[in-house]
């Protein structure tokens, strides 16, 4: 398993000890089978037939962290650049809480 893959699953249990009540709800349960699958398979690479012509390194190296609470406000563009993939050609989308 790649380092980053570690990364991700220490950050699931991180959330897990987090949730309090929310442990139970529908969501954390696909939560929990996303996490299992990501575990057995961790970020495709180009090496794998059906990912050749994806490289996902780029985002497989990028920081995201669950966010537990968060204030709308403090989304700043500073805020979004920090998490950005870099420069784009297209558009960019941030989705907050979603």
């Amino acid at each position: 398993m790649q380092q980053q893959d570690q990364r991700y699953l220490m950050e699931f249990d991180r959330l897990e000890k987090s949730l309090n009540g929310m442990a139970s709800s529908p969501i954390h349960k696909l939560r929990k089978e996303a996490i299992a699958r990501f575990s057995e398979l961790g970020f495709p690479t180009t090496r794998l037939e059906e990912w050749r012509f994806t490289n996902v390194a780029p985002v497989s190296r990028t920081p995201f962290e669950p966010v537990l609470q968060y204030d709308p406000a403090g989304v700043t563009a500073e805020v979004v650049n920090r998490y950005s993939l870099g420069d784009s050609v297209g558009g960019l989308l941030v989705f907050i809480n979603g």
